[in-house]
């Protein structure tokens, strides 16, 4: 399951090239052909105050919320995840609930998740991915062995393995 963190300092949505190409790779063709790529133009400055310029622009197609969606973001060459904006949390109607980990998308109720970090995200896309992340996000949570989880490696897209351990 593809995420985009929430990040309400972050004044336009910016992702970096490896979440786009794993987002693109979950998509079923019929999806892939609403892609639309332009040339970017923006220049990000990151917390650490590294500034990157946008190589591109990309609108995706999505689901957040149970709502079919687009989103148009700068790509930047950076190992980022899709990082959504203020105005585009502000399009959504999304309503932090902190006490709940939750949020009101589209007046829909959803749970968040967090990033490795701590950061909320929301879920993007539904697909058979999701059910492969939410065992490995289980199996993480209750520490299973790490031997289980090189017996499933195999069956994992891509775009998961480099990111796998149970070691912190």
């Amino acid at each position: 399951m593809m995420s985009a963190v929430l990040d309400s300092a972050c004044t336009s949505n910016v992702t970096g090239e490896r979440w786009l190409q794993c987002y693109i790779d979950s998509l079923d063709d019929k999806d892939r052909e609403q892609i639309v790529y332009s040339e970017g133009s923006k220049m990000f400055k990151f917390g650490g105050g590294e500034k990157l310029p946008s190589i591109q622009k990309v609108v995706i197609p999505a689901v957040l919320a149970d709502k079919a969606i687009k989103i148009e973001t700068d790509v930047v060459q950076s190992d980022i995840p899709l990082l959504l904006s203020l105005s585009s949390m502000k399009k959504a109607g999304l309503k932090l609930d902190l006490e709940n980990d939750e949020a009101e998308v589209f007046n829909k109720k959803i749970a968040l998740d967090y990033t490795p970090s701590g950061h909320y995200c929301v879920p993007l896309y539904k697909s058979d991915k999701t059910v492969e992340v939410k065992v490995l996000m289980f199996m993480k949570k209750w520490r299973i062995v790490d031997n289980m989880l090189e017996h499933l490696q195999p069956l994992l897209s891509p775009c998961l393995k480099p990111k796998l351990s149970m070691r912190e």
